[in-house]
């Protein structure tokens, strides 16, 4: 998502090359009528595909996101955005009575299998994450061909700068973990030696507990949607150009950002207000917990006196 903003900047271009048309990015998911999101400026020639998808279980974004492709001709040049990803784990273990430890991990597993049940064929997966980079080789290296060289790493600095904002203080008792690079490769496609450069953000919450009787330990790793752009080496320069006139030339319709976040404050609206409920149930509960526990007491004591 962040990686989208800063490598197509909405800038006013210099003129087009060429022969050109315009192209729609249409949102027939979000609304009661198909709505223009963006709309941008690609060779007459290329080809293009997109949708916009909402409420995607396990996206980068909770609301919607955009999925793109655009390529010459012969397929040699091009641009792509990718969903997002998510992959969450949680394990417990209890020391003491071993039958009920062996329940718990009964328990325990039920729970992974109903997940994977339900995470098949999306975007989020269940594992724990002991290391970063099997993110970026499982969701990108893992697809590409078995050749493939990673040249450069560089940091996305813009990327970083605001995960160190907005992540400046985690909830207490958690820690958050990011990072953002642009990852360069070199491959062939066919007989053709390609470079391909991949923008790659993720971040995770995680939650450790440890004591003489428990431990927990809880992971939630969300990866921004995956912004990719490919071209030959042989020129790369006509390329390059090519591709950074695409991404100068997008525009995002207003009305229908202004849809989307009427969307997003309703939503933040209705979850506050089921946050609000449960806080309020949970005191209740509370509060009936001590009646009953104050009632306990009284009546031992009423005993002991009698």
């Amino acid at each position: 998502m962040r990686a989208f903003w800063i490598v197509f900047a909405v800038v006013i271009a210099a003129p087009l090359w060429g022969q050109t048309r315009t192209f729609e990015v249409v949102d027939r998911q979000g609304f009661d009528e198909q709505i223009v999101a963006m709309t941008m400026e690609i060779p007459e020639t290329w080809k293009a595909t997109r949708e916009v998808l909402w409420s995607k279980l396990c996206s980068g974004n909770p609301l919607y996101e955009i999925t793109l492709t655009i390529s010459s001709p012969d397929g040699l040049t091009g641009a792509r955005m990718l969903p997002g990803h998510q992959i969450i784990w949680s394990h417990h273990e209890m020391a003491g009575d071993p039958g009920m430890a062996q329940l718990w991990q009964s328990q325990q597993e039920a729970e992974r299998n109903r997940l994977r049940t339900e995470f098949q064929g999306s975007n989020c997966y269940l594992a724990p994450l002991r290391d970063a980079q099997v993110l970026f080789r499982n969701l990108v290296l893992a697809k590409r061909p078995a050749d493939t060289q990673v040249t450069s790493t560089k940091p996305i600095q813009p990327v970083l700068d605001s995960y160190k904002q907005i992540f400046a203080q985690p909830a207490p008792g958690s820690q958050v973990f990011f990072d953002a690079n642009t990852h360069e490769m070199n491959y062939k496609m066919g007989n053709t030696p390609i470079t391909e450069r991949v923008n790659f953000s993720w971040y995770m919450f995680q939650t450790e507990t440890r004591d003489p009787g428990y431990y927990m330990l809880t992971q939630r790793t969300i990866v921004d949607p995956i912004q990719i752009d490919w071209f030959p080496v042989a020129r790369a320069q006509t390329a390059i150009a090519t591709l950074d006139q695409i991404g100068k030339s997008i525009r995002y319709k207003e009305d229908w950002q202004k849809k989307v976040t009427e969307v997003r404050e309703k939503r933040a609206k209705k979850t506050k207000e089921e946050n609000e409920k449960i806080a309020r149930e949970r005191k209740r509960e509370l509060k009936d917990r001590e009646r009953r526990s104050d009632k306990r007491h009284r009546d031992f004591l009423r005993q002991i006196w009698q």
